[in-house]
């Protein structure tokens, strides 16, 4: 939503293999009145106050559960980097890799939809 040249608001929806995904930002009354929940969705609000005018959007019986994420933010000066695992490229040939992967993909739960790439023998 642009209001006099400058965005007042946005919703951008991501299409996932599993649940749909939609950010919601600024104002967005106009933008809910065009959107509808089809399957499950997460919402994502980066303003509380929001939350009323979404869930009386939304039809009864789509919300399974609201939760509350807060975000941090810190100046270049005061921010200490996290050093996380160490990243490698998979290897078919290893099977450690083969493995992790495995797991990480059954987390994932079922894919529905295409499939772009194919792993044999998983």
């Amino acid at each position: 939503m642009v209001d006099q040249d400058a965005i007042a608001g946005y919703l951008l929806r991501w299409r996932g293999p599993v649940r749909d995904s939609v950010h919601l930002w600024g104002r967005v009354d106009p933008l809910l009145e065009e959107h509808r929940c089809t399957r499950e969705t997460v919402i994502q609000l980066y303003d509380p106050g929001l939350l009323p005018r979404v869930l009386e959007a939304l039809k009864p019986g789509h919300i399974t559960r609201v939760e509350s994420f807060l975000d941090m933010a810190v100046g270049e000066e005061d921010f200490t980097p996290y050093r996380g695992h160490p990243v490698v490229r998979l290897s078919p040939s290893n099977p450690g890799h083969v493995e992790a992967l495995a797991r990480l993909l059954s987390l994932q739960g079922p894919f529905r939809g295409k499939r772009r790439g194919r792993l044999s023998g998983l």
